[in-house]
């Protein structure tokens, strides 16, 4: 009676840990397999936003989790002997204004003001929201014509078929705080605003596309 009672409440244990959130047993080693695909090639993702030089730290993201599960080939470039290629779109507003915005201001005075010299004193964005989007494509062997054609501005209305077998897009948003310091002397922080304002906003990118690059893993395992 005591071992039936202990086989239960195994059994009973499993189902409770498969249905609460932050619990499951999900794990593939090829999540593409059916589709016959066991080697992706990754060309440098597209980079259609106002922000500059951000299109290689996604790319290297999304191959790493690719290549997280073990039977998958993963190789950079557009290569015509693998078996499907993962395109990323990175995509933003026209206009950097509405890209980039304001979270909060700080206003130039006290020390921060003598670092202007005579200027009037003014608002500076003390954080920025920066809002952009990535499409990710994996289609089978495609051709030349094809890739332009899904990586195009049409590429976004093209419904997965028997050539494209992932075709989302995935929102990117983060806020990034600025260092504002004064910068009356040499020896003083605000020396080096931007140049550690860039490095802020540099690891923000990086933390970016690590999160969405999981987010991307786990959504191609809950959807084959």
């Amino acid at each position: 009676m005591k071992k039936s009672f202990n086989i239960f409440y195994c059994l009973f244990l499993v189902t409770l840990l498969s249905s609460c959130s932050g619990y499951h047993f999900k794990k593939r080693s090829n999540p593409f397999k059916n589709y016959g695909i066991k080697h992706i090639s990754v060309p440098m993702f597209i980079n259609r936003t106002t922000i500059p030089n951000i299109s290689g730290v996604f790319t290297y993201e999304y191959m790493k989790s690719i290549s997280a599960f073990p039977e998958i080939r993963i190789t950079s470039g557009a290569h015509s002997k693998a078996d499907a290629i993962m395109l990323g779109i990175l995509d933003s507003s026209n206009f950097a204004k509405s890209t980039i915005k304001r979270q909060s201001n700080v206003f130039i005075d006290g020390a921060l003001a003598k670092s202007i010299g005579a200027r009037q004193s003014f608002y500076l964005p003390s954080s920025v929201l920066y809002t952009l989007s990535l499409r990710i494509i994996i289609i089978r062997r495609p051709t030349k014509e094809e890739m332009e054609l899904v990586s195009g501005d049409l590429g976004k209305y093209i419904s997965q078929n028997s050539k494209i077998v992932f075709n989302e897009v995935f929102p990117i948003t983060a806020s990034v705080s600025k260092i504002i310091e004064s910068s009356e002397s040499v020896d003083e922080g605000g020396v080096v605003n931007f140049t550690r304002n860039q490095r802020v906003f540099n690891e923000s990118i990086e933390d970016l596309a690590k999160s969405s690059a999981n987010t991307f893993r786990e959504v191609v395992l809950n959807a084959f």
